[in-house]
C-alpha cells in the first residue's frame, strides 16, 4: 500500500516536470521559425531589393529645388552687355472699376501720364469697359472665328498701362493689395477676422483700387540702345503654342527672339526651369551640393565676336558718307584680318 502511494506521488512530480520541458521546447521552436523567417526576409532584401532600397534613401536625403532663370545675355568680344532681360512693372485695370476717377488719378501718379491721357487711354467714359466682342468689333481684330471666338464668354478685356512704374508707387500698390486685416478667434475657436483691429484707411484704398493690379514681365534691354540692334534683334512675348513647343508652362519674364542673333541662338540663352540638387539636414535645411551642372549661368550668356567700340565709329562713319553722298542707304562691315571674325555691321538707315 505504502509503494503504490510512493509511485503515485513520484509520478505526480514528474508530470509537472515533463509539461515545463514541453512548454519551453515549444517556444524554442516558435522563437527559432521567427529567427528563420525573419533572415530570410533579410536576405531577400539584401541580395533583390538591396540596390532598389539603397538608392530609395538616398533619394530621400537629396532635395531637389526647381526654380525660372530667365533669358540670357548677349554681350561683345570685351564681356560688354549688349542684352539683357529685366523685370518690368506695369498696371493692369481689370472691371469692374468701383471708383473710376480716383483709380484715374492714382495711375497718373504711378505712370507718370496725365490724368487725362489716362481717361482717354481707359475708356472710363464709357458706360462700361469694352468686353472681347466690343473690342474685336471696334479694331476689327481676329474675326469672328479662332483667337476672339474662345473669349466670347471671357470677362472684360484688362487694361494694360505699359509704363515704367515709380518704385514708390509700386510699394505703396503692393503693400496696399497685400493687406490682410489681423484675425482672432471667435466663440468657436474659428480664425475669423478682427475688423475692429483693422487699418479702415488701408481697406478703403483697397475697395476703392478694386480691378487694378500690378504685374511683373520681362522686358529686353539694349544697355547701348540702337547700336547694333539689326544684328541683334527683336523679342517678344510668347505666344500661345509656347507650352506645346518648350514642354513648360509660360512665365512672365519669357520672351522669344523673332530676329537677328536673338532669334539665331533661341535654343541657348532661352529662359528655362533648372534644378538644385541638395541633401536634407536637421531642421529643414537643405545643403546644396556643389558641381551643379545647370547652377553655371554663364552658359546661357552668348559672346559674339563684335566690338562695341567699333560698331559705334561704324555706325558715326556710314550716317556721314550716306549723308554726304545724298545715297538712299548705305551698309559696312568690318572684319578683322587676323581669324575673318566679324568686328561689327552697320547700316543707314537704322534699324529701330
Amino acid at each position: 500500500m505504502d509503494r503504490k502511494k510512493r509511485n503515485r506521488r513520484e509520478k505526480g512530480d514528474r508530470e509537472p516536470r515533463l509539461l515545463v520541458t514541453g512548454r519551453i521546447r515549444l517556444v524554442f521552436v516558435v522563437l527559432f521559425a521567427f529567427l528563420v523567417v525573419c533572415g530570410a526576409r533579410v536576405g531577400y532584401l539584401q541580395l533583390c531589393m538591396g540596390a532598389e532600397k539603397v538608392q530609395r534613401g538616398r533619394a530621400q536625403q537629396v532635395s531637389t529645388t526647381r526654380y525660372y532663370v530667365k533669358r540670357g545675355q548677349v554681350v561683345d568680344r570685351n564681356q560688354n552687355v549688349l542684352a539683357l532681360t529685366v523685370p518690368f512693372k506695369h498696371i493692369e485695370v481689370v472691371p469692374p472699376v468701383n471708383n473710376k476717377e480716383f483709380v484715374a488719378r492714382f495711375i497718373a501718379g504711378a505712370t507718370g501720364l496725365s490724368v487725362e491721357q489716362v481717361w482717354k487711354r481707359s475708356h472710363f467714359d464709357r458706360p462700361e469697359l469694352p468686353r472681347w466682342p466690343e473690342w474685336d468689333e471696334a479694331l476689327g481684330f481676329f474675326g469672328d472665328n479662332g483667337f476672339m471666338k474662345e473669349f466670347r464668354a471671357r470677362a472684360p478685356r484688362p487694361i494694360v498701362f505699359f509704363q515704367l512704374v515709380d518704385p514708390n508707387m509700386t510699394r505703396t500698390l503692393e503693400e496696399i493689395l497685400a493687406y490682410a486685416p489681423p484675425t482672432r478667434r471667435d466663440e468657436r475657436k474659428r480664425i475669423v477676422p478682427d475688423w475692429d483691429a483693422a487699418d479702415a484707411e488701408m481697406l478703403w484704398l483697397q475697395e476703392q483700387l478694386k480691378g487694378v493690379r500690378l504685374n511683373t514681365y520681362g522686358r529686353r534691354l539694349n544697355p547701348y540702345r540702337e547700336l547694333a540692334g539689326a544684328t541683334l534683334g527683336l523679342t517678344r512675348l510668347p505666344q500661345e503654342d509656347f507650352e506645346k513647343r518648350w514642354g513648360r508652362p509660360r512665365e512672365a519674364m519669357d520672351q522669344v527672339g523673332v530676329s537677328g542673333i536673338e532669334a539665331a541662338v533661341e535654343p541657348w540663352i532661352a529662359g528655362r526651369i533648372i534644378k538644385q540638387v541638395g541633401l536634407k539636414r536637421q531642421g529643414h535645411r537643405t545643403v546644396y551640393l556643389p558641381g551643379n551642372p545647370e547652377l553655371d549661368l554663364k552658359d546661357y550668356t552668348v559672346q559674339t565676336t563684335l566690338d562695341v567700340e567699333m560698331q559705334r565709329i561704324a555706325e558715326q562713319e556710314i550716317e556721314r558718307g550716306v549723308i554726304n553722298a545724298r545715297a538712299k542707304q548705305g551698309v559696312v562691315v568690318i572684319l578683322d584680318t587676323k581669324d575673318s571674325e566679324l568686328r561689327a555691321i552697320a547700316q543707314y538707315p537704322p534699324f529701330n
